[in-house]
């Protein structure tokens, strides 16, 4: 591709990614990233596409960028393709593109919980957060990827503070206290284990303390950070691999670690489960990849729910809650319409001001030319001016300079045969076709 080619792509805000919207569970816990990971897929993704933000979390994977949006869309899939091991073409089946405003307007509504498969969650604030700094950190954000995502951070927060939003909604923990609570008519006598100690499982456990059960178990490969999670709410903890032997006993399972494979396999959990003899076991797999191994759910008595499931037990059917989803997205929309018309009035600003420097480099290029003609000239003498001299040196000047400012975009319009483009041109500057 020739330099010209290049230079005449539209550089413009664009999103490339897939989300709980376009793909299941199973293709999207093939591609996701965790946040100590961030740094070598940022390094992979250096070779694709620069001035880049990823953002990966259990129901979407995305990458912002600041780029030429025809190249962006290709060099994104060939990005995940190659880093994930993922077929180009099961990928194109699932991934969306989205430039400009569409772009602005996506963001916004990923920070402000809007496009979260449990609407007016607010974790993903902090996630988007997350992931940003530490592109940010690396040198991978430029100046107009910061304005987006400091603009839509402080979308975010405005959502929460200016309206009921989390008041009335749902979280992921939330939810999943929900499902055990109404699963065995309270958790007052159960016994819950709770499987990884990230944000996820430290806020779940909360939710869980907060829905009543007394007898909350702790699991985590570091055993500290789980015995530390467990003091603070009055709970115990046990060994990691002791997690299996305890599903004899528990009633509640709810995990939540960032291990790339299944935590609970079929294999080991089958003689607990089979000890069981049918009694009830809520298992809620909150994590992406999976931890519990899907195939246990033929097993009597168990019932398993993954992150696809929580959506439609999220209980967002409150008349409030509609009103606060209504008020935050003309909120976002209104805070779109403003970034993008600053945005535009910039990048106007930007292009006048080039303009005029670019016409006064070559005026005064071409009259430093003329002038020193005219001084250095033999001929001249000031008292004795030659008036069709001077006419003639001030004609070939105006001539220069139109000659100059003309070039390249005759240049242009002599390689781009796009009857559009003239018309545009013409428009400019007041051309007669006739």
């Amino acid at each position: 591709m020739s330099d010209q080619e290049q230079e005449n792509f539209l550089i413009d805000f664009v999103t490339v990614g897939l989300s709980h919207k376009t793909a299941g569970l199973d293709l999207r816990e093939k591609i996701t990233v965790e946040k100590e990971n961030l740094t070598t897929a940022l390094d992979a993704m250096d070779e694709y596409i620069e001035q880049s933000v990823l953002i990966s979390t259990c129901n979407r994977l995305e990458v912002y960028s600041y780029s030429e949006e025809e190249l962006a869309a290709s060099k994104v899939l060939d990005f995940i393709s190659g880093y994930f091991e993922v077929d180009k073409e099961v990928l194109q089946e699932h991934l969306y593109t989205m430039t400009g405003r569409g772009s602005v307007n996506h963001l916004f509504n990923v920070v402000g919980g809007m496009d979260s498969m449990i609407v007016g969650e607010h974790q993903i604030l902090g996630q988007v957060r997350d992931y940003y700094g530490i592109a940010s950190d690396r040198g991978n954000v430029s100046g107009p990827l910061m304005r987006l995502f400091h603009r839509a951070f402080r979308t975010g927060r405005k959502i929460r503070r200016e309206t009921n939003i989390s008041k009335y909604g749902r979280s992921v923990s939330k939810t999943a206290a929900t499902i055990a609570t109404d699963k065995l008519d309270g958790l007052q006598d159960s016994s819950v284990m709770v499987i990884g100690t990230g944000d996820a499982g430290r806020l779940v456990t909360r939710a869980l303390s907060y829905a009543g059960t007394n007898n909350i178990i702790v699991a985590n490969r570091t055993r500290e950070r789980a015995d530390e999670l467990a003091d603070s709410l009055g709970g115990t903890s046990i060994p990691y691999d002791m997690i299996n032997e305890s599903l004899s006993s528990v009633d509640v399972i709810i995990s939540s670690t960032g291990s790339p494979g299944y935590v609970i396999t079929e294999t080991s959990a089958r003689d607990a489960i089979m000890k069981r003899n049918g009694k009830p076991i809520v298992m809620i797999d909150i994590a992406v990849p999976r931890d519990i191994d899907p195939s246990l759910s033929e097993f009597s008595g168990v019932h398993l729910y993954s992150m696809d499931d929580l959506a439609e037990h999220a209980g967002l059917n409150d008349p409030l809650f509609e009103t606060e989803i209504l008020r935050s997205n003309l909120m976002i929309d209104t805070e779109t319409d403003l970034f993008m018309s600053w945005w535009n009035s910039l990048d106007t600003a930007e292009l006048v001001s080039d303009l005029y420097r670019r016409a006064g480099q070559v005026r005064s290029q071409e009259l430093g030319k003329t002038l020193k003609y005219i001084i250095n000239s033999d001929s001249f003498d000031i008292n004795e001016v030659n008036i069709d001299e001077l006419v003639d040196r001030l004609d070939a000047f105006s001539q220069a300079i139109i000659n100059k400012l003309f070039h390249s975009p005759i240049s242009y319009i002599k390689s781009e045969h796009d009857p559009l483009r003239q018309d545009m041109i013409r428009k400019w500057f007041d051309l007669n076709k006739e």
